[in-house]
């Protein structure tokens, strides 16, 4: 069965006496059971990535932390499970927001290497799932860094400027999971190039020398245009990167700046409605509450502007999306089903934005409305349909049900043998924002 969701890692343990209180309490937990045995290194662990001097005020114990560090590396190898790795990812994608640059290094570092051993736990067992001859369920190890790092590194890509060297951490962060685990995204991991550094997008887009980083917004130009990548990739990662290169108010990177403003005009021209309004009032609202970048914003409203590619038919369904967007439905009524079951699911693990991404590729792909309340949907083609509340348990089994009979053959009907994969898949949606966070 597939793995139930991970917690976020961001907010998680932010102040001091929380996490000293929840490290002492977590440390007896595995003395009177052996089988949780992971549970007390990990909990002495945490707290020494906690621990204060004894004779300062707030000042870190920087011998015990860097020790504690140390010490990871032998619990990954000592069969350590995802359950106690998970708090242990929390604390380090915590860490590599600090100011303290010796314990930010060392946070990225361990993320690296909780990242090479969770691509490689997963490759096992991927493998002994196939061998077994049910490969159908989801890694633990992969559902960890895909519910728990890749949603971190999506927010540190929208820290504010004065967090800079942070974003770079956390660019990274982003090359080294791809590089060992590319099915992450598959889409971002295809801007990697170990062979050829100077063909590598992470590597030069951090780079000393501005003209590498402009050549490699160049390049990333050209594959935007050309369609390399989804909806999702193009909002959720490309876009605030793009968006903090070109408003930087250094006079040094203009030449850097002009680059990514052409790059953000190609990258709106493919966004879907949505991402592309939230795009412009983002612009607009900052373009009031900072004078100082007033010429900078203006040229990217410009640029937003002129990527604008939408019908100007009004839009007539509850999330305001065009009828640019809508077109003949694409889905069979079985393909609605299976994706209108995992954003129930979605829904109530409480995995917001996994629902919202959903609810793009819904939207995407013709269907017009989704009634949250009334359990159901309507196409653009005219066909309706509605489903019956059900538990998470229900919605895994119906999912996993359907997914398992897609992948051995044509349905009964007569729907196409690879409905569960047809057209961009979870790359239909954007990054749910913070409004529609409220209203889930």
């Amino acid at each position: 069965p597939a793995p139930a969701p991970f917690p976020r890692a961001e907010g998680a343990r932010p102040r001091r006496g929380g996490k000293t209180a929840a490290d002492k309490a977590a440390e007896p937990a595995a003395a009177p059971r052996p089988s949780l045995r992971g549970v007390r290194p990990t909990a002495l662990a945490l707290q020494q990535l906690n621990a204060f001097a004894p004779g300062a005020i707030d000042e870190p114990d920087y011998d015990a932390r860097i020790d504690a560090y140390s010490s990871i590396p032998p619990l990954l190898e000592s069969g350590l499970s995802t359950a106690c790795a998970l708090p242990l990812l929390c604390q380090c994608v915590h860490d590599v927001e600090l100011d303290d640059i010796a314990l930010r290094h060392s946070a990225t570092h361990t993320v690296g290497i909780i990242v090479q051993h969770a691509a490689a736990a997963a490759g096992r067992e991927r493998a002994a799932a196939g061998e077994d001859g049910g490969g159908t369920g989801q890694s633990h190890w992969h559902a960890l860094l895909q519910q728990v790092l890749m949603p971190a590194l999506r927010r540190g890509l929208r820290l504010p400027p004065e967090k800079e060297l942070v974003r770079a951490e956390m660019i990274r962060l982003i090359s080294v999971a791809l590089s060992h685990e590319p099915s992450l995204e598959p889409q971002l991991a295809a801007l990697l190039s170990p062979g050829d550094l100077e063909a590598d997008f992470f590597q030069n887009i951090t780079h000393v020398q501005l003209p590498r980083r402009q050549r490699a917004i160049a390049r990333l130009k050209k594959k935007i245009e050309g369609g390399a990548f989804g909806p999702t990739t193009l909002a959720s990662y490309l876009l605030p990167l793009l968006s903090h290169i070109a408003l930087k108010p250094s006079a040094k990177e203009v030449d850097v700046a002009e680059e990514a403003v052409a790059a953000l005009r190609s990258l709106a021209a493919q966004l879907p409605w949505r991402p592309y309004h939230e795009l412009l009032l983002s612009l607009s609202r900052r373009l009031r509450l900072d004078p100082s970048l007033e010429r900078r914003l203006v040229r990217a409203l410009v640029a937003v502007i002129d990527g604008f590619h939408f019908d100007l038919a009004p839009a007539d369904d509850e999330y305001g999306a065009p009828s640019a967007d809508r077109g003949a439905c694409r889905l069979t009524d079985e393909e609605i089903g299976r994706i209108f079951a995992a954003r129930v699911q979605a829904r109530q693990a409480r995995d917001y934005e996994a629902a919202d991404r959903l609810r793009e590729e819904l939207v995407a792909k013709g269907i017009v409305s989704v009634d949250d309340k009334g359990n159901s949907w309507q196409a653009a083609d005219g066909r309706r349909g509605s489903m019956d509340p059900f538990s998470v348990d229900e919605a895994s089994r119906e999912t996993g049900r359907l997914a398992a009979a897609a992948a051995v053959g044509p349905a009964a009907d007569g729907a196409p043998a690879d409905s569960a994969n047809g057209g961009e898949g979870a790359e239909g949606g954007a990054e749910a924002m913070a409004e529609a966070a409220a209203e889930e």
